[in-house]
């Protein structure tokens, strides 16, 4: 099928090819000319996966005329390479044109996977402008992010295409809102965030200015592109430049370069260099070939100017990043530094987020981890030496050893600035506002109630105990909390209370009371767990968020486990009754009945449970708690008894 469609493509190309050199005179004579500049649009598509790119690209080819019907009758043709027809999503960028209303509109159509994020950033830098393409039910994704800021950094001004509107768990106008927040986020400019938008269906083959449209066609994103998206503001009298951006090769023309014509005009035959960024001469020859883009076909032409984007035979050496150019011209074009820039960053974030992990893992302080990890970011003079020995064996390509060295040197060449940053600027602000590396409070006084976490929880445990006169010992790790609670005459310590020292500083081998308030889970196990190991006198009533963690905590040795929102959850179902007809002291009594035999499901539940297995797949608790639920009815009833006859039910309904 694939070779049919192949063979049909490449007769139709043919054909039209055929009937335009009659048309125009021109099968023995001169190629075509490429269009007017000032009537030239180059654009790339972007996206996150999946968002319908290249499918938009295939409905803009079939209504520009592009496609026959024979070319027609296959879907996503831009994703021409196996890999990319297997796994249906689009992997290398590719340029194709169309022709609408006397204008020459070069697309580009981008990988939207993070994975071939690089394709991305090199084909940005030879295109005027982007069109966003956002799904309207999942809105902005992380890639939709990634190729967004590439944009905006470039000073392109977006499209915003709202595709699939006419799935049926659409959210267009939430998700045009999110778009609108992401350019913010991402320091866009005011010309960038009054960014033009549509409504469209890229497989339906609609856009439109209205919402609720759900026909009609794309000619409203061609005019849309046209009067937004600017020429290629470039230099046409200068000496030709050429950036190369993508590489391909072909059996019979040999190496093949595709790029956008920086500045001047060329034509078939002339003389050319390539240089590399420094400007150092690799190679001399001609341009044997210049093609321009019909569709999915390279079409020869006979010359070529800035503006347009166009590939080109002739040289054997050249390859992406290089600039090919007249034989005047000794300086190479800058290529766009994003890819390299954003292989060094990778790198180090990378580096950090790992190292600073294990810092946090062995109990490091994570100002202390982080510190860490940036100082440990860097790529190392080992990698020189693996690069060197890698191209020496001929393991890689000496292009890519030499952006992975350079990469090197930028992230050895960014961790000094990353630490001076870190201490000069975030470690102050940090430090006053977490307090991580706040010395723990000198505790000099003791009581026979500590109190290990000063949230709501355990402010409410510690009102009602000074009210009794008692004067809890209350300990806290957050600095900013505690400076705020000092404020209304709390006396809060600051501290691990995991840290033995600390504890016993507190007085834990004199104290009666633990009462563990900390939303933490795991830490809240741990501290049990510590205190009933050694100091078993202590009795522990733990705060526990859910029955789980009941059973956690009691199997750590808490002597009680109090769930976080029992209480008040069976305040709000004995006012439900009360709403419903119930009397208040009935319903008391209904409630205080339901806690009692809870809380007996729970010890009997507790001697089923088992830490290794969840609950769900836990056989005899599934077959305990069953039971427990059909007997609770009747076992309140019995506790509740019969209601007196003069109590008449007033039920809302």
């Amino acid at each position: 099928m694939l070779a049919e469609f192949n063979f049909a493509l490449y007769e139709s190309a043919k054909d039209r090819r055929l009937r335009t050199c009659e048309e125009t005179d021109l099968r023995d004579k001169d190629l075509p000319m490429t269009a007017p500049v000032e009537r030239i649009r180059n654009i790339a598509i972007v996206a996150h996966v999946d968002h319908g790119k290249t499918t938009l690209v295939d409905k803009l080819l079939r209504q520009s005329g592009t496609f026959d019907e024979r070319a027609a009758a296959v879907e996503r043709v831009m994703d021409s390479n196996d890999l990319e027809k297997e796994r249906g999503i689009t992997i290398l960028a590719k340029n194709t044109a169309v022709t609408w209303n006397d204008y020459a509109i070069n697309i580009v159509d981008t990988p939207g996977h993070a994975d071939f994020g690089g394709e991305v950033e090199r084909i940005l830098g030879m295109v005027d402008g982007v069109v966003l393409l956002v799904d309207s039910a999942e809105g902005p994704m992380p890639q939709t992010k990634f190729v967004t800021g590439k944009a905006l950094a470039l000073g392109l001004k977006p499209i915003v295409v709202v595709n699939k509107i006419d799935r049926a768990d659409a959210r267009p106008q939430e998700v045009l809102d999110e778009v609108f927040d992401l350019f913010a986020s991402l320091d866009a400019n005011d010309e960038q965030l009054d960014f033009p938008s549509l409504w469209a269906s890229g497989r339906d083959g609609y856009a439109s200015e209205d919402e609720n449209a759900r026909e009609g066609d794309l000619q409203p994103l061609f005019k849309l592109i046209v009067d937004h998206v600017p020429p290629p503001g470039l230099d046409t009298d200068g000496p030709f430049a050429f950036l190369a951006t993508l590489l391909d090769r072909d059996n019979f023309m040999g190496r093949v370069l595709t790029g956008r014509v920086q500045q001047g005009r060329i034509k078939v035959n002339d003389p050319i260099h390539a240089l590399d960024r420094d400007g150092k001469v690799i190679e001399v020859g001609r341009a044997t070939k210049l093609m321009s883009f019909d569709g999915l076909e390279r079409v020869p032409v006979e010359s070529a100017q800035a503006g347009d984007i166009i590939a080109m035979a002739g040289l054997e050496k050249a390859t992406v990043a290089n600039t090919i150019a007249d034989p005047s011209v000794k300086e190479a074009i800058a290529a766009q530094p994003f890819f390299v820039l954003g292989m060094a960053a990778a790198l180090v974030a990378t580096k950090t987020a790992i190292i600073t992990g294990l810092g946090m893992a062995v109990k490091l302080p994570w100002r202390s981890a982080l510190a860490l990890g940036l100082l440990l970011s860097q790529g190392g003079e080992f990698g020189f030496v693996l690069l060197a020995f890698s191209t020496s064996l001929h393991v890689i390509p000496d292009e890519i050893a030499a952006v992975a060295s350079l990469v090197v040197a930028l992230s050895m060449m960014a961790t000094p600035l990353l630490m001076i940053a870190f201490e000069r600027f975030v470690s102050p602000r940090v430090g006053r506002k977490a307090g991580h590396e706040r010395d723990e409070d000198t505790i000099e006084e003791e009581g026979p109630v500590i109190i290990a976490g000063m949230g709501r929880f355990g402010q409410i445990v510690h009102r009602l105990l000074v009210m009794d006169g008692y004067k809890p010992i209350v300990l806290d790790n957050s600095a900013e909390h505690i400076d705020g609670l000092r404020k209304f005459g709390i006396q809060v310590y600051y501290g691990n209370a995991l840290r033995p020292g600390l504890l016993e500083a507190a007085g834990i081998a004199r104290a009666k009371l633990l009462v563990v308030c900390t939303d933490n889970r795991e830490r809240a196990v741990e501290l049990v767990q510590h205190v009933k190991q050694r100091y078993p006198h202590v009795h522990v009533i733990a705060r526990a968020a859910s029955r789980e963690h009941v059973y956690q905590l009691r199997a750590a040795g808490a002597d009680s486990a109090v769930r976080e929102m029992f209480g008040s959850s069976l305040e709000a179902a004995t006012q439900s009754l009360e709403v419903l007809g119930e009397t208040r002291e009935r319903a008391e009594k209904k409630a205080k009945a339901f806690a009692h035999h809870d809380e007996e499901s729970l010890r009997q539940l507790f001697e089923v449970w088992d830490s290794e297995i969840d609950v769900f797949d836990n056989e005899a608790y599934i077959e305990r708690a069953r039971s427990r639920v059909v007997s609770l009815a009747e076992l309140m009833a019995e506790d509740v008894g019969e209601p007196d006859p003069e109590d008449e039910r007033d039920p809302l309904s």
